[in-house]
């Protein structure tokens, strides 16, 4: 199969600006900061496809350039008070900027290893549930979603919120053994990853954008906001590459009567803050890396190879169905549904399923399954082998 994506090297570069002429898929989602103040820019080059560069300002101004081999040129521009700055893009268009920090600075330092190399696991089994581990914690919202393990806060996080609407969310903080709470209030994110430094990385559809929040100020910082000049619609779900690179979904299931953005797709932030679109593009909701990186799975959409630098190839459709899924290290998956297949889709077990899943806790075998409606809750289920949080 082919996959529709330009190749980009970045490099910084001071604001310019010329004409564009290409048709690539590929756009520099780099920017100044709105929120950080910072002004920043990249450059980037391809072959016959085609880049289009974004900038974006704070207090600051900063620009992109772009360049392709047989397409030509793209230039940003500079960016106001509010965060705000345009670029030439693809196809004659315009890169929107993206309004706080470097989209290249997610947590670009490497993660801590969390399944070692060389182990060899048992087949996956189900053991002790414990049922609404938030007891009798009073959820604003009746839908949960894109839970997350960070060791380093020794808890759980996911998202609280009204499905189908724009402007509801709350962030929970699950900590084993002590209970729920709330950890940011009214930000509307489905779901969440931890970054490779360790914060919180979220798909959040109230702002339409990629946030990085901070987990010791709980302050944000956009990753992503546009491609091509438009807007994203309602991010939905993301994981992170160990060089730092960024998967997302964009469907449209939050956008709750706003005007239309980009569409429904899948992206590919590289290290460099460049943004590529994957093709074919099916009907994307949750994400998942395989251990050791070499396989992108998404719901609904089927998988990628991915190569060493995070490239994605050679789509292949199929795979898994439901809502969110998570991952052992055994690189078995398990669905929202309360399935365990291994990645040849062939079934190994069940469990009590839910929205969406992630594994965590100290020895990284405790699975967190949340769920909204009939009841709002969350529940622990205990596997025998870790997975990825």
């Amino acid at each position: 199969m082919k996959l529709a994506i330009s190749v980009v090297v970045a490099v910084a570069l001071a604001a310019c600006s010329s004409d564009a002429a290409d048709d690539g898929n590929t756009i520099a989602a780099g920017g100044g900061g709105g929120a950080s103040g910072a002004a920043a820019g990249q450059m980037a080059g391809a072959g016959a496809g085609g880049v289009g560069g974004a900038g974006s300002g704070g207090a600051g101004a900063g620009g992109a350039m772009s360049t392709a081999g047989e397409g030509g040129t793209s230039g940003g521009g500079e960016g106001g008070s509010a965060g705000a700055a345009g670029a030439a893009g693809v196809d004659g268009g315009d890169a929107g900027g993206v309004d706080a920090g470097d989209a290249g600075d997610a947590g670009n330092m490497e993660p801590l290893p969390v399944c070692p190399e060389g182990m060899e696991y048992p087949e996956p089994e189900a053991g002790d549930v414990t049922e609404d581990v938030c007891g009798d914690f009073d959820f604003a919202y009746p839908y949960n979603e894109g839970p997350t393990w960070i060791a380093s806060e020794g808890a759980f996080f996911f998202t609280n919120f009204e499905r189908g609407e724009a402007e509801s969310g709350d962030i929970i903080k699950y900590t084993p053994g002590v209970g729920c709470e709330k950890f940011i209030e009214g930000v509307g994110c489905n779901g969440l990853a931890v970054s490779n430094d360790g914060n919180l990385l979220a798909a959040c559809h109230q702002t339409r954008s990629i946030e990085k929040f901070d987990v010791a100020t709980k302050g944000a910082t956009t990753v992503a906001d546009m491609f091509m000049g438009e807007l994203l619609d309602s991010p939905n779900d993301l994981v992170q590459h160990e060089n730092g690179g960024i998967y997302f979904t964009n469907p449209t299931y939050e956008l709750d009567g706003r005007d239309p953005g980009i569409g429904t797709a899948i992206f590919w932030l590289d290290p460099d803050g460049v943004l590529s679109r994957l093709e074919p593009t099916g009907n994307p909701n949750g994400i998942a890396l395989t251990p050791d990186s070499t396989t992108l799975f998404v719901v609904g959409s089927g998988h990628w190879d991915i190569a060493a630098d995070g490239t994605p190839s050679n789509h292949q459709g199929g795979g898994v169905g439901g809502d969110g899924m998570a991952m052992d290290c055994a690189g078995n998956l398990y669905t929202s549904g309360g399935n365990i297949q291994d990645a040849d889709g062939n079934g190994l077990g069940n469990f009590p399923g839910g929205t969406n899943l992630a594994f965590g806790g100290e020895d990284g075998t405790t699975l967190l399954v949340v769920h909204g409606y009939d009841p709002t809750s969350a529940r622990t289920v205990q596997m025998n082998i870790p997975g990825l949080p």
